[in-house]
């Protein structure tokens, strides 16, 4: 018979019971060999026994006793290998415990990850609609013009017109109203000081000799030199004497008025010498007609102010395209 204890690697545990089992038959059928022969020791007498046939008995006796300390020892091997699977197992068993463990840990990891895929996806689309949303707002501001909206129309139909020029006496506009009222002249003057005004500030231009005072229908051209006269940029209709006086320190406003537009325009031409003023301004002409009211005709006098608005359409055109920071700090002009 192979000796069971040739085998060398680990066995299961089915495996080492079948063995168990096995070799528990071989020892129960050698201990009833060895009863049986134990038995007929009994019955036999040594002494009638040849040399021979007792040196035979003792040596069958010496190998099944042989025989069976064998099968003990390999009963006790198998018992430890068994033993040693059982603590495998127990280890198998925690390990497998151990991963499923962490394989519920992995699920719900994975559960919410996606659980936080979809959140952040969801907010992503959010942001991406609204920065979509305000990209076409920027792409619309940047299309605006403020000071354009802010100035759109600012006073050329109150400009135009004498209050008492016939409508076909010049060549205006085909929405242009004649008989304008005094009050909505001198509004417009107010509305074209603070243009002029404005954009001298966005070109941080100084004016010389002057400062212009925006007061609504009542604005103001102040001198800053000599008399510090102030002028008043503003009329009415009356022809008393005293108005006759007002009339005259309207003229000198309305020049004033131009010689701030005329250093506004020599400021752009030094900020980029590729622009030139649509219509030239000397002293108290623009374009070549002179904008003094007083012992002056009403054609003259509309076209100058005709003149005088483009020249500030022109100047408000710059200064919204002027970015100070690209062309860097200016000092007065």
């Amino acid at each position: 018979m192979e000796d069971p204890r040739a085998v060398q690697h680990p066995q299961c545990q089915e495996c080492a019971e079948a063995l168990l089992e096995r070799l528990d038959k071989e020892l129960q059928e050698a201990q009833r060999e060895n009863d049986f022969y134990q038995q007929c020791s009994k019955h036999i007498r040594i002494d009638n026994l040849s040399v021979e046939e007792q040196k035979h008995i003792n040596a069958e006796i010496k190998q099944q006793a042989e025989r069976e300390n064998v099968l003990l020892d390999t009963i006790e091997d198998l018992q430890r290998q068994y033993q040693d699977v059982v603590d495998e197992m127990r280890v198998l068993e925690k390990e497998e415990t151990d991963l499923r463990k962490e394989e519920d840990e992995f699920w719900n990891q994975e559960n919410r990850f996606q659980t936080h895929l979809a959140d952040f996806q969801n907010e992503r689309g959010t942001i991406n609609l609204q920065y979509d949303h305000l990209s076409n707002q920027l792409m619309t501001l940047q299309r605006t013009n403020v000071f354009d909206d802010t100035f759109r129309i600012f006073a050329t139909n109150r400009l135009w017109s004498h209050p008492e020029l016939p409508r076909n006496s010049i060549n205006l506009p085909p929405n242009a109203v004649h008989q304008v009222e005094w009050t909505e002249i001198n509004a417009a003057w107010g509305q074209t000081l603070f243009l002029l005004h404005t954009v001298a500030r966005r070109l941080n231009l100084t004016f010389q000799h002057y400062r212009l005072a925006p007061l609504g229908s009542f604005s103001r051209v102040e001198k800053t030199e000599d008399d510090h006269a102030s002028y008043e940029l503003f009329g009415s209709g009356d022809f008393h004497f005293g108005q006759l006086l007002h009339n005259r320190r309207f003229d000198q406003a309305m020049v004033a008025f131009l010689n701030c537009l005329q250093q506004t325009g020599e400021r752009i031409r030094h900020l980029d010498p590729r622009l030139q003023t649509p219509y030239p301004i000397h002293k108290d002409r623009v374009g070549g007609m002179s904008i003094k009211l007083q012992f002056g005709q009403e054609e003259t006098w509309t076209k100058a102010l005709k003149y005088t608005l483009v020249n500030c359409k022109w100047a408000l055109a710059f200064a919204a395209s002027y970015t100070p920071s690209v062309h860097g700090p200016e000092g007065t002009g």
